[in-house]
């Protein structure tokens, strides 16, 4: 059975207007929670194969521009890592700022803003922002 909360001001189910009207009662905060992760699972299976392939394609274009900013997800912080050609970006989420081992078979020109671990990439000409 789907579970109800009754309190009519539950945060969780603010976005639900019209089914607490329709129904009474609001979808409960685990309710929304399992929801949340089935659509999380079925999107991600429905993208991957798309973002491997702007990964693979901006890792082996002939220049690509490199860069990275922290930002916080629940409470703690996480780095976006970004590649760019000029038609595709490829973002990454990592935990750590210096996560790049995804991008040891990166070749070509890479254009970045003298981060020193991108120092470290073999088999790549720089050019500096």
């Amino acid at each position: 059975m789907l579970g109800l909360a009754q309190e009519s001001d539950s945060k969780a189910a603010r976005p639900f207007p019209n089914f607490a009207r329709g129904y009474g009662a609001y979808p409960s905060p685990s309710v929304l929670t399992k929801v949340a992760k089935t659509i999380t699972l079925t999107l991600t299976k429905i993208i991957e194969p798309t973002v491997i392939k702007i990964a693979s394609e901006v890792k082996t274009a002939p220049v690509k521009h490199l860069d990275e900013t922290g930002f916080r997800i629940g409470g703690k912080t996480k780095w976006l890592h970004v590649v760019s050609t000029e038609s595709l970006t490829w973002y990454r989420v990592a935990d750590k700022r210096k996560d790049i081992e995804v991008l040891t078979d990166i070749k070509g020109v890479v254009v970045h803003d003298h981060w020193n671990p991108y120092y470290q990439l073999e088999d790549v000409n720089w050019i500096l922002d």
